[in-house]
């Protein structure tokens, strides 16, 4: 994968995590109390400066009630 296609992806995947937070009315230590991170691993995410590892990206999609596609699409 190129650097610009992945870097496009972590924006998505912040995105979508963002928003779907955003829905609960969740902070980001609540979201990262949910699923075992830290409220500074959740901000990374959102802000595409990490590559969240499989486990991460399901532990959210399991926590959102998401399909992991739907995740990183």
């Amino acid at each position: 994968m190129k650097e610009k296609e992945l870097t496009n992806l972590l924006i998505k995947i912040g995105a979508k995590v963002k928003l779907e937070r955003s829905k609960k009315n969740l902070s980001q230590f609540e979201l990262g109390l949910e699923i075992g991170k830290s409220a500074n691993q959740i901000g990374r995410i959102e802000r595409a400066e990490t590559n969240p590892t499989v486990e991460t990206l399901l532990d959210l999609a399991n926590f959102f009630r998401i399909d992991l596609k739907d995740l990183i699409e």
